[in-house]
């Protein structure tokens, strides 16, 4: 585990803190604050502030990794979307369009897709190397998604 963070005592801060105030009136980074805030020992899972993320993962005896320890890592938090006009974009876009229909089918519309979700589980689950674990929207995406999106 890192040795980041401090710990409140009493009223006394302990431990390795970030200045909330540099220099008149200007504030340290939010996030920056955030990290420095984290107890001693503590394990931190998911994101902060929308820019940090800590993931822990458990050592498995592999390169780097002794087993049985756990080990926690720090990423600057990524959100993936395209720059207006990309190719990303386009297709991101696409996306949300063929989720919304999915939002407004009805059961009918829907009940064609989960008869191929059944016969697709039928005809794979007895089978672990091609098997993958498909239900009805995934059906209904691989046949909506080339209408929508042509270059796909």
């Amino acid at each position: 585990m890192p040795k980041c963070g401090q710990l409140r005592v009493g009223a006394a801060w302990v431990g390795g803190k970030e200045p909330d105030i540099l220099s008149p009136g200007r504030l340290r980074y939010y996030d920056k604050r955030m990290r420095t805030r984290i107890f001693l020992g503590a394990t931190v899972q998911g994101s902060i502030a929308k820019n940090s993320t800590f993931r822990i993962w458990p050592g498995n005896g592999y390169y780097g990794s002794v087993k049985g320890k756990r080990y926690q890592q720090h990423y600057k938090y990524y959100r993936n979307i395209g720059t207006p006009g990309s190719n990303q974009a386009k297709w991101q876009t696409v996306f949300r369009q063929a989720m919304q229909e999915v939002k407004n089918l009805t059961e009918e519309q829907r009940a064609p897709y989960r008869i191929m979700e059944k016969e697709y589980y039928k005809k794979y689950h007895t089978k672990p190397g091609t098997y993958k674990a498909r239900g009805w929207l995934c059906f209904y995406l691989m046949e909506r998604l080339p209408q929508l999106y042509p270059g796909y």
